[in-house]
């Protein structure tokens, strides 16, 4: 095949050395002026957005000057209590002189003044303390308000501009350039302008100077910092990201690598305020023109030797047509992209994706273990709190965290490690690295000895948590397989570590649900260790007296009540009351006023539901004042529970009324809008998710639970049916009835209706043509 291919280019290699020559002398000139044009467009460009920024920040300065001028804005720096005397009449006064200068100027997305005096936080229209302020309206993702007041309050600020981060504006994140100036003169200002700038603003001026994905420009101050970028890697805090280094001179032209291409710099320097602007984007984006000149006149050359090499081409396709049926099998079914040379490198083409498939898997496996430590503690963590609040969550997050947890009883066992040691030479502070170091051996020592199902929690100061589960229903047998392994537990830690540990066990349940309840009682009864037995190590809640100062009735389980009507669960949430009557009008013997605070705290939640959008309509109310009424007047606390018990979950019935009603129309919404669009190609899970303004995996339970079906599945679905009409009644060709239906490629809707359908939709269109004569 060389040789054949050398025999036909020869003639044709005589006649394009004469048309070469006179074609390249002509493109080169041609070139080299068309080149200068357009790299002084693109200088003008740069010049025009920084004559933009310069004014607009002209427009800052002006607004800060009027700002710190003012007599009522400087004078209040002076101000301590704000809301104390004539201060709070010089507080409103200031709050309605201030303008909103957003209104009038899009630059601008919101202004405030901070004085460090009060730590009070002023713009148009409202006060806030600083604290309150940070943390409801404008805050720093990754600045407390500690921090920011210390920057704030760090120095004279004259005219400072801090990079673009990323800042919770209401509930809402975006991110914002920052203008300070501080008010007045620097040996007496205690105030500051803060202004805040929408980096999207800049970003937008910014965007219009590159023309490629690969291209970026840069907004730099005179310390070299980046303030705003194009690029798509986030501006670290440092406000520092690297950059090209720039020759000398207020702006000029240059040449560098980027991303392995060559690009072209274009930069200047603004002499009102120090900044510089860099635009850096690929040679052949900048000169877009001129290449399209260039693959004319490549084009031509290359139509002269299309007659010619029509029977080599004919010849390499026959015999390569094997091997590119494996290399396309390869990329129909790992999606792999080649360049050119590994097209032509069939076998270095497998080869990579191999390797990349291998590197994939490496580094998947890497994040996922790196951030297994995290996920379990974290599961642990809410699990033993009560946040997990239904079995199905529970389950949820134990398959995310990796963590087996068997499906019978359980139980909790707190340990408390920091006793008096038995050996001398055991050091008995308290610091926080020694009790460090005190649960890592604890941990170390235990973590043989542990049976599948049972898992070691980290609580903090001198306690583990032992947390047990087995596979068995029966109670009993339950109880006294864990008292075995909690005495087995207390002899390694006396025999290998010389320390003698207190134990407190909580009770032993049949749901798992009841985690949370058993950890708090092994709580209590760790509490109560030291003056209920002197010696004992192993504390159990079996030994509970009934004759108790307090009820049992803890915030976790105040919350996952909350929460369990909030949901409108209203079985787990009758079962949580049950076991509350149980715990306190059965299990103790309380005396009148500790049940009626008991009903008091039921009557609380009561309230807390009371006041959600649809938590109780006038009748609930009255039956809760009633209740509340009755409990004044000294009633029946047993009858008294049993109608608040009535109440809450008539609460939550409503709630579960309300939410089944607005999934089914939201569920009507978004399969309306998936019927409708349908035949977008951009229609993707990502894209309903933005616009009914939802998370990813939300919606995914949502529609799977809502309508039976995974959504690329009924997505799919509806696809298909649609081109099984169209292949029916239409002649329109497949690539035409695949672009109507969504999808992007001949190829992956060849793949999707040969897995449905088991044919080519060509054969499908036969046999259906066949079936109607």
């Amino acid at each position: 095949m060389h040789k054949l291919m050398i025999r036909f280019f020869v003639p044709y290699l005589l006649i394009l050395i004469v048309t070469h020559g006179i074609s390249m002398y002509t493109y080169y000139h041609t070139l080299n002026v068309m080149e200068r044009d357009v790299l002084e467009v693109n200088r003008q460009a740069l010049e025009q957005t920084k004559n933009i920024l310069d004014r607009r920040l002209s427009e800052l300065e002006m607004i800060v000057s009027q700002l710190s001028n003012a007599p009522r804005v400087t004078n209040y720096q002076t101000v301590t209590e704000p809301f104390e005397g004539v201060s709070t009449y010089r507080t409103l006064e200031l709050v309605k002189e201030l303008y909103d200068y957003k209104q009038s100027n899009n630059f601008i997305a919101d202004y405030y003044l901070y004085y460090q005096a009060s730590d009070m936080v002023i713009s148009a229209n409202t006060s806030y303390r600083l604290p309150a302020f940070y943390s409801d309206i404008y805050g720093y993702t990754d600045l407390d308000a500690a921090q920011w007041r210390e920057m704030l309050g760090d120095g004279y600020h004259y005219k400072r501009i801090l990079p673009a981060r990323e800042m919770d504006v209401r509930g809402k994140r975006e991110r914002m350039v920052t203008y300070l100036h501080s008010i007045g003169m620097p040996h007496s200002s205690k105030g500051v302008v803060v202004i805040l700038i929408r980096e999207s603003e800049i970003r937008s001026l910014l965007a219009r100077l590159v023309h490629a994905e690969e291209g970026r420009a840069y907004l730099a101050g005179a310390d070299g910092s980046v303030i705003v970028s194009t690029a798509q890697e986030e501006i670290p805090t440092s406000g520092t990201m690297p950059m090209p280094e720039l020759p000398y001179g207020s702006s000029g032209q240059f040449k560098r690598e980027l991303d392995g291409k060559e690009a072209t710099v274009n930069y200047t320097t603004s002499a009102h305020s120090d900044w510089t602007y860099v635009a850096m984007q690929p040679t052949s984006a900048v000169l877009d023109t001129v290449s399209a000149v260039q693959r004319t006149i490549w084009t031509t050359l290359l139509m002269s030797l299309a007659v010619g090499l029509l029977i080599a081409v004919y010849m390499a396709y026959r015999g390569s047509r094997p091997l590119r049926e494996l290399v396309q099998r390869v990329r129909e079914r790992f999606g792999g992209e080649a360049a050119d040379h590994e097209a032509r490198d069939a076998y270095g083409l497998i080869e990579g994706t191999l390797e990349r498939l291998w590197v994939n898997k490496d580094e998947l496996e890497t994040k996922i273990e790196a951030q297994l430590p995290l996920l379990r503690f974290a599961f642990f963590e809410r699990l033993l709190k009560g946040e997990l609040v239904t079995q199905d969550e529970i389950m949820r997050m134990r398959q995310h965290a990796g963590v087996e947890l068997l499906g019978g009883c359980s139980g909790v066992c707190v340990i408390q490690l920091d006793q008096r040691p038995v050996a001398e030479t055991l050091q008995t502070d308290a610091s926080p690295a020694r009790l460090v170091r005190l649960r890592v051996l604890a941990k170390e020592a235990l973590s043989g000895a542990l049976p599948a199902g049972c898992h070691l929690h980290d609580l903090g100061g001198d306690k583990l948590a032992l947390l047990y589960t087995t596979a068995t229903d029966e109670l009993e047998r339950a109880a006294k397989e864990m008292e075995a392994l909690v005495e087995r537990i207390d002899r390694i830690l006396l025999e290998r570590l010389q320390m003698r540990c207190v134990l407190a066990c909580g009770g032993v349940y049949a749901a798992g649900g009841e985690i949370a309840r058993s950890c708090e009682e092994a709580r209590r009864m760790l509490a109560t260790a030291g003056y209920r037995e002197e010696e004992a190590r192993i504390v159990r809640h079996d030994g509970q007296p009934r004759n108790v100062l307090s009820y049992a009735y803890t915030t976790e389980q105040e919350t996952r009540l909350l929460h369990l009507l909030k949901a409108g669960n209203t079985e787990e949430a009758g079962a949580l009351l049950d076991r509350i009557e149980r715990d306190n009008f059965h299990d103790r013997e309380l005396s009148l006023s500790l049940l009626r605070l008991l009903l008091y705290n039921l009557g609380e939640v009561a309230m807390r539901l009371a006041e959600l959008p649809g938590g109780a309509d006038g009748e609930r109310q009255r039956q809760l004042e009633h209740i509340l009424l009755r409990l004044d007047e000294q009633g029946d606390p047993a009858e008294m529970f049993a109608a608040l018990r009535e109440l809450l979950l008539s609460v939550g019935r409503e709630m579960h009324e309300r939410k089944r009603s607005r999934n089914e129309g939201l569920r009507d919404r978004i399969v309306d809008y998936v019927r409708s669009s349908y035949a977008n190609p951009e229609l993707s899970l990502v894209l309903v998710a933005e616009r009914f303004q939802l998370s990813e995996v939300y919606l995914s339970q949502f529609y799977k639970e809502q309508t039976g079906l995974n959504f690329s599945d009924d997505l799919e679905r509806l696809r298909m049916n649609r081109v099984r009409e169209l292949l029916a009644v239409s002649e329109l060709s497949v690539g035409e009835i695949a672009r109507q239906v969504g999808y992007n490629t001949a190829s992956s809707f060849g793949r999707a209706f040969k897995r449905i359908h088991g044919m080519s939709a060509t054969a499908y269109r036969k046999l259906r043509l066949e079936e109607k004569l």
